[in-house]
C-alpha cells in the first residue's frame, strides 16, 4: 500500500477496534464506506464491510455508497458494492437510481454490471 493509502488504513482501523461506529455520518451525512468509495480507496472497503458498515445507508441527497461509486466512475467499488448486496434501486433525490446515474453519464460498462447485479 502505498503511504497515504497504508496511514489511512491505519487509523480507520485503529477507529474500528476501538469501537467506532462505522456507519457515524459526518455534517453532509456521509459514512466512511460513502468517504472511501467517493475517494478510490478500494482497500478500505473490504475492512468497513468486515465491520459491518451499512451498504444501503443514505447521506442527506439519498445517495448511496454504490450512487457515489457509480457517480465517480469506480468500477472495482461497482462491482464489490453490488456483489456484496447494495441496493441497485435505492434512488437519491432526484429519483435517480444508480442505473440512471451510470446511464446519464453514458457509463456503460459500470450499467452492465448493475443490470446483472444479484
Amino acid at each position: 500500500l502505498a503511504p497515504t493509502l497504508l496511514l489511512i488504513w491505519q487509523v480507520v482501523s485503529t477507529l474500528l477496534q476501538l469501537g467506532s461506529f462505522v456507519d457515524e455520518p459526518d455534517g453532509r451525512g456521509m459514512t466512511t464506506l460513502m468517504a472511501v468509495t467517493e475517494i478510490g480507496h478500494m482497500q478500505l472497503i473490504p475492512l468497513l464491510l468486515e465491520s459491518k458498515a451499512n451498504l444501503n445507508k443514505s447521506n442527506h441527497q439519498f445517495q448511496t455508497a454504490l450512487h457515489l461509486a457509480v457517480e465517480k466512475g469506480q468500477m472495482e467499488a461497482v462491482e464489490m458494492l453490488s456483489r456484496e448486496g447494495a441496493d441497485v434501486c435505492a434512488v437519491n433525490h432526484r429519483g435517480w437510481t444508480p442505473l440512471i446515474v451510470a446511464c446519464r453519464a453514458d457509463l456503460h460498462e459500470i450499467g452492465r454490471v448493475l443490470v446483472q447485479a444479484p
